[in-house]
């Protein structure tokens, strides 16, 4: 309990000192693959989640391919008998998926920190047929692919579900805190990923005390 205690009180006093700027890129969203929430930090412009394209093409079974000159991201299955291409431009509001144009709400984009190329959450599990739920309340994006059966999730806390079409349930806001927790933090990162600390104590804290 101490620990918790201080941990939170960590966070509070590094959400209160940090610039206006920093704090406003903090996004409080979180995209799950098949009950494995992605170590990229989540991004939201024109009420589109991106998220770094290697790491979402990756846990979708897609190869991963950039070609700098044209800063165009591509991936394509790896999976026998699936023929899905996808390519992403950078600025550019138009993808190409299977050969198909598609307009986008908003143009994948190279974040200033990382260097990393976003791409739209949801076009790319929608066009690998997986299911894509926006869970709002909870600031969670669900992506589950066909193969997908569900999750249960166990802590002190209590126990959280992932249904597979894309159903997130919990019994306390403390357990989705874990279940999120398990993947980016522990005493020995906590330095190294104080952004996504920040972002999962200041989610917790909303969704428990209905801050803004």
């Amino acid at each position: 309990m101490k620990k918790i205690l201080f941990f939170t009180l960590f966070v509070l006093v590094a959400v209160s000192v940090m610039p206006m700027s920093a704090a406003a890129r903090l996004s409080n969203t979180f995209v799950v693959v098949n009950g494995e929430p992605l170590e990229g930090s989540a991004k939201v412009k024109n009420n589109v989640t991106f998220v770094p394209f290697r790491e979402l093409f990756q846990v979708l079974g897609l190869t991963v391919s950039y070609d700098e000159e044209k800063k165009q991201v591509t991936g394509t299955s790896l999976f026998p008998g699936e023929n899905i291409k996808i390519t992403f431009t950078v600025g550019s509001k138009s993808s190409i998926i299977n050969g198909q144009k598609k307009a986008l709400q908003a143009a994948p984009f190279i974040d200033d920190e990382s260097g990393s190329v976003y791409v739209p959450v949801r076009v790319v599990g929608e066009a690998t047929g997986s299911l894509v739920a926006n869970v709002v309340k909870s600031n969670v994006v669900l992506v589950n692919t066909s193969s997908f059966e569900g999750l249960s999730y166990d802590s002190d806390s209590g126990n959280l579900t992932i249904t597979k079409d894309g159903r997130l349930h919990y019994n306390d806001v403390q357990v989705l805190y874990d279940f999120l927790r398990v993947v980016f933090v522990d005493e020995a990162t906590i330095e190294q990923d104080l952004n996504k600390v920040i972002e999962l104590e200041s989610l917790r804290l909303k969704l428990k005390y209905g801050l803004d």
